[in-house]
């Protein structure tokens, strides 16, 4: 017997389970399912912090009262096949293979991490850190005094090399670009966090790439040293942090339509190419609020964003979104960095001139943060395009007139007029 529900939900990151609840929260008589390969429901960025803190897992997962909110939640089920057009989904859990029918279908299938092809890469002691599992096999190396390479210094390098450093591992961070952090900082703010991991300890290696991973004398297929830059060093483990791509694995032999980065393509409801078939998370293409462009951003805070888009016009109620600004706050040993808008990077991908200026700003009875600065385009009016800052204190002070500014499109001197302490300080 095929079950049907109104809604099927393939995944419950911060995605699938923010839109399962919205729709229910909206439309009561609906009926909605969440299946999930996961034994549990929990958050991604959860996952450093049950390294750092090495508390239970049972602290971290979500408790939502999925029955008393009327979701039906499957736990450990693995999707095997998927047909559009029968709207059928087939589902195998603990050895039983079910099928269930739809009438709206959202796909939140997040992402998974994107591995560079180099020699050693299958021996054991080289991990990924993007999901629950990837912290039960971490977990079995976080000892003091183990020499860990971490390759990537993005968000996720960035935050576990504090969570690591904190349980006395040795840290050597890699990363190929001039700095660490430049994929959502700039290269001021990144010259300050430098300097603080330094401090901290931790080795870096900038400019750099991970060329072989040689195995130990004793155990071939283990992690002995790797090379860097021609250069021999020890290694007991080796995490991979350099980023992530669509889930897709599951549709992509069907014709659906796929976008930027193979992500599946949405528009402004987040509906797919297929009809009544939805798209949320880090499986999605969005579209860029300052140009337009369809993007692909696998960040927490537009998989919500997204997830209410879809929730809404599932739930019945016409909703379009005319583009997300992208928002980033995390914490690396009690300093906070706050990115929202575009960095010049980002802003010459989507084919924008972009500049940048240094400013600061007082904080009542503390004073200006270490770094702050913004990013306008090159144009007459210098329009605001993003704001980046790092401090140790209150770095999210004035935080919300700068996306103000940002969606009103202010020009910087029309945005110095009307904020009277902040200057710039470098032109």
């Amino acid at each position: 017997m095929i079950k049907f529900y109104d809604v099927i939900i393939l995944g419950a990151g911060v995605a699938g389970v923010k839109t399962a609840t919205l729709i229910k929260e909206l439309n009561k008589q609906l009926t909605v399912k969440i299946i999930t390969k996961d034994p549990f429901l929990y958050t991604k960025m959860a996952l450093h912090h049950i390294i750092k803190s090495s508390s239970p897992i049972d602290l971290f997962k979500l408790f939502i009262e999925t029955n008393k909110m009327g979701i039906d939640l499957s736990l450990n089920s693995t999707v095997t096949g998927l047909d559009f057009e029968k709207r059928i989904v087939k589902v195998k859990s603990k050895d039983v293979y079910q099928k269930y029918s739809y009438d709206k279908l959202v796909l939140a299938l997040g992402s998974k991490p994107i591995i560079p092809e180099i020699r050693g890469i299958g021996k054991t002691g080289v991990l990924t850190f993007n999901e629950y599992t990837d912290v039960l096999n971490l977990s079995r190396y976080v000892k003091p005094g183990v020499k860990a390479f971490i390759v990537g210094a993005g968000l996720v390098g960035l935050l576990l090399t504090e969570a690591l450093r904190s349980r006395g591992l040795n840290i050597t961070l890699v990363d190929v670009l001039p700095g660490i952090g430049l994929t959502i900082v700039e290269d001021e703010i990144s010259k300050y966090l430098v300097n603080l991991l330094m401090n901290k300890g931790i080795k870096i290696f900038i400019n750099a790439e991970i060329e072989e991973i040689c195995g130990d004398r004793k155990a071939k297929k283990k992690v002995g040293k790797v090379i860097v830059n021609g250069g021999e060093y020890r290694a007991d483990l080796v995490l991979f942090t350099t980023g992530v791509k669509p889930n897709v694995d599951l549709i992509h032999k069907t014709n659906i339509e796929f976008g930027t980065k193979e992500a599946i393509k949405t528009n402004k409801k987040m509906q797919t190419s297929i009809p009544d078939v939805y798209a949320v998370g880090d499986c999605a293409t969005s579209i860029d609020y300052l140009t337009g462009k369809e993007t692909y951003r696998p960040l927490g805070t537009l998989a919500v964003s997204m997830a209410e888009v879809a929730g809404k016009n599932i739930a019945g109620i016409d909703t379009e979104y005319e583009g997300f600004i992208p928002m980033q706050y995390f914490e690396v040993f009690n300093t906070s960095i706050i990115k929202i808008g575009l960095n010049t990077m980002e802003a010459k991908e989507l084919e924008l001139n972009p500049s940048k200026k240094l400013i600061k700003y007082k904080v009542p009875g503390i004073g200006s943060h270490p770094v702050s600065l913004v990013v306008h385009l090159k144009n007459r009016k210098e329009e605001l395009i993003g704001w980046q800052v790092v401090s140790p204190w209150l770095a999210s002070y004035k935080s919300a007139i700068f996306i103000k500014a940002i969606k009103e499109r202010l020009g910087l001197n029309e945005f110095l007029e009307l904020e009277k302490n902040i200057e710039i300080i470098e032109a």
